[in-house]
């Protein structure tokens, strides 16, 4: 069965009337308006409207999909996060509990300097490397230091003093420029 279907476009309205010609014939002769007859029938019409209609719901489908999708990467990174901030923490507790041992054996050699003659670490320490005769001179209260400095060889005590001096300063204050070691 075909039916006349008519648009009328007045002033860029766009309408579709079907199966009511008298009212369709009562648009189309107000000033402006234009009418077009479609006598393919409204079969097609409503062929086309299934079809939008099967292709918005297969977009729908797609959307949900990908939403879903999305929703397990975010889940995903999720647990990647926390599992990485986890990780973190133990790393953190391991460097912390390296610091805490590498200061424990600093202060362990820092106490036995002190308690020796400070002839005998002026010696020692005279022969050290400069990285671990500062540490040592870094972690001693002056009191015990100042004997043991007064016994070491002079350029190397000097040295240690500038040093020390350096070291209480910014970092982009220092000058370790120049410093003679022996």
């Amino acid at each position: 069965m075909s039916r006349i279907v008519q648009i009328l476009r007045p002033a860029g309205l766009l309408l579709a009337f079907s199966a009511l010609p008298a009212l369709a014939q009562d648009f189309s002769e107000r000033p402006g308006a234009e009418a077009v007859e479609i006598c393919d029938g409204s079969d097609s019409l409503f062929l086309a409207i299934d079809r939008e209609r099967e292709l918005l719901v297969a977009q729908r489908k797609e959307l949900e999909e990908e939403l879903d999708r999305m929703e397990l990467i975010r889940e995903s990174v999720r647990q990647e996060t926390a599992r990485l901030a986890a990780l973190r923490d133990e790393v953190q507790g391991v460097m912390d509990a390296l610091v805490a041992s590498e200061e424990a054996e600093i202060q362990r050699l820092v106490t036995v300097y002190e308690g020796m003659k400070p002839e005998e670490a002026a010696a020692l320490l005279d022969g050290l490397d400069m990285s671990i005769t500062m540490v040592i001179f870094s972690a001693m209260s002056e009191r015990r230091a100042s004997p043991i400095l007064a016994r070491m060889n002079p350029v190397r005590a000097q040295a240690i003093s500038r040093i020390l001096v350096e070291m209480a300063k910014l970092p982009e204050d220092r000058n370790l420029e120049g410093i003679r070691l022996r």
